[in-house]
């Protein structure tokens, strides 16, 4: 329940599931730049310990869809939109640059209202 009113308090809400301790998980630090590079774009938080998205309602395993090539380290990273009740993998390169456009793409609506009032002219 506190899950759910956090990640509602915004647009977006991008959550990462990290392995290890906020100190020793690698990747981490990364997640962290993003996060202060889009500060009042989205909601960012971070999970530490291994903890299941399943412990928070999410029906989804803790695993993140991995490359061949990929780290098997890495955490998993997801988008959510409360108000379309819907949640989506973030699958590229834990960059800076990647994450910010995955972030800014999505959480465009997928649907907007239009009226003739509020049309461009």
């Amino acid at each position: 329940e506190r899950f759910e009113k956090v990640t509602s308090a915004f647009e977006t809400a991008i959550i990462g599931f990290f392995r290890g301790s906020k100190a020793e998980d690698a990747w981490y630090p990364r997640f962290r730049a993003v996060a202060r590079e889009l500060r009042g774009h989205a909601l960012f938080g971070a999970i530490f310990g291994s903890r299941e998205p399943r412990e928070f309602g999410i029906d989804r395993d803790a695993a993140p869809s991995l490359g061949p090539d990929e780290d098997s380290t890495r955490p998993l990273v997801l988008l959510f939109k409360p108000r379309e009740d819907r949640h989506v993998e973030f699958t590229g390169d834990l960059t800076l640059d990647k994450l910010t456009r995955f972030s800014r793409v999505l959480s465009l609506p997928l649907l907007s209202a239009y009226s003739f009032e509020s049309r461009q002219k």
